[in-house]
């Protein structure tokens, strides 16, 4: 078994698991007085278990860590609340995104233009100097930077 407090790695959720599915569930390990099973007990956190002990102290540490969450909102499940956190972070990375597609094709539109079919660079020693952009080339890259929105957004 890990280690209490190593919820970082999947060995914890891989031991509970085969915990569960090896000895939970097990009648040899169940209560046959109160026909409670040991699973149940230890989801109880009973005291008088001598096996299970190190089930039932992560499942308090949990505990512990959730209530740390419920002093924020106390009117709503830890779940909800992990679940608003990851929508407002992956709100945030949407919203970057589409404003650097807006400072993208701001970009381009300030870029000055030619009507006809030749976008012109110019080669300065290290420079490269971007002297005219061709309006089918500045169409282009708007379309692909509208696209690009589209695919943000969906």
């Amino acid at each position: 078994m890990a280690p209490l407090g190593n919820f970082v790695s999947n060995v914890v959720e891989d031991d509970a698991r085969i915990w569960r599915l090896s000895e939970a569930h097990d009648t040899t390990r169940m209560d046959k007085a109160n026909w409670v099973s040991f699973d149940r007990r230890v989801c109880d956190k009973d005291g008088s278990l001598s096996f299970g002990t190190l089930q039932v102290q992560r499942l308090k540490e949990i505990e512990s860590y959730i209530k740390a969450i419920d002093l924020i909102l106390p009117l709503k499940e830890p779940g909800f609340i992990l679940a608003v956190a990851c929508l407002l972070i992956f709100f945030f990375l949407i919203a970057a995104e589409l404003m650097d597609c807006f400072r993208f094709a701001e970009a381009l539109i300030t870029l000055p233009r030619l009507y006809s079919l030749r976008t012109i660079v110019v080669l300065n020693g290290q420079q490269i100097s971007l002297v005219a952009l061709s309006m089918w080339r500045l169409g282009f890259m708007l379309v692909l930077v509208a696209i690009r929105m589209a695919v943000a957004i969906i």
